[in-house]
């Protein structure tokens, strides 16, 4: 993997970071291409495009927030084992951890993102509701489920 050397956490924790990322990806049918820090870095450059090349506004933050978010777990995991646990190697968490944290990640971002579309608290600045649509429709689990508002809903 292209990162191994730019973010330094344990192999099996980068992988499976990036493995949990990967699963998201695919519920929304987005290409995959494997990581490197460039795509990182320049996350919000890069769009997703439909087959007549139109950009797709949804799949493409939902890609930025992916790199971002597993890419900044990465290197948060690292700093904690480093200063926490001393590199103690008897005291890595199982990649398993990893893939749950990356997803509590992504949960709190949908959480933020869905409370920061109340135009009543947040006026101008408040987040559109049909792009917090569109970027999260596809993964959402049980969608079938769900309201016709369910960015209001508390739960989700």
């Amino acid at each position: 993997m292209v990162l191994a050397r730019n973010f330094p956490a344990t192999k099996q924790q980068r992988r499976a970071a990036w493995r949990a990322a990967r699963e998201v990806r695919e519920l929304k049918n987005l290409p995959y291409t494997a990581p490197s820090i460039g795509q990182v870095l320049g996350a919000q450059m890069w769009r997703v495009r439909a087959e007549n090349g139109r950009p797709l506004k949804g799949a493409s933050r939902l890609r930025t927030i992916l790199l971002s978010e597993t890419a900044h777990l990465i290197w948060k995991e690292h700093g904690r084992r480093r200063i926490q646990e001393g590199s103690d190697p008897l005291k890595l968490p199982p990649p398993t951890a990893m893939r749950k944290r990356v997803l509590a990640s992504l949960n709190a971002r949908l959480r933020a993102e869905m409370l920061a579309t109340n135009r009543i608290r947040y006026g101008k600045l408040a987040l559109k509701a049909d792009v917090v649509e569109a970027t999260w429709w596809g993964v959402l689990a049980n969608r079938h489920l769900l309201q016709d508002d369910w960015l209001r809903e508390t739960g989700v």
